[in-house]
């Protein structure tokens, strides 16, 4: 027995992958946030966008998390290149970043974060 999902799609019928697709893009459009929660304190995210912009390397912004103490997102107790990368990469650092470069581009910078996560 052979399973015919090619032609269906062309026929018009919508996937579950659609649907889901759909439903992050009105929510982008509409300037919400897409996937979970930030578990990052805003303090800890402000200040590695601040030391990067500075021209910190990541080994630094780590480097200066672990010897104050600081545990990761995820709870752990050292901070290594991963999770500092990972943290800039986030949509709230890069809205840090744009609203940081030009304060005047708070709405244009929602609109270029959702392009970058499309």
């Amino acid at each position: 027995m052979t399973t015919v999902m090619g032609p269906q799609r062309s026929w018009g019928i919508r996937t579950r992958g659609d649907a889901i697709s759909d439903g992050l893009r009105a929510r982008r459009e509409r300037g919400l946030r897409v996937g979970r929660p930030r578990a990052c304190p805003d303090d800890i995210l402000s200040r590695a966008v601040g030391l990067k912009a500075a021209g910190a390397r990541l080994a630094d912004i780590a480097e200066a998390f672990n010897s104050e103490g600081v545990p990761t997102p995820g709870g752990r107790p050292t901070w290594n290149l991963r999770h500092v990368s990972r943290l800039l990469q986030t949509q709230d650092a890069i809205e840090l970043r744009l609203a940081a470069a030009d304060p005047d581009r708070s709405a244009d910078a929602v609109a270029e974060v959702d392009s970058i996560h499309r």
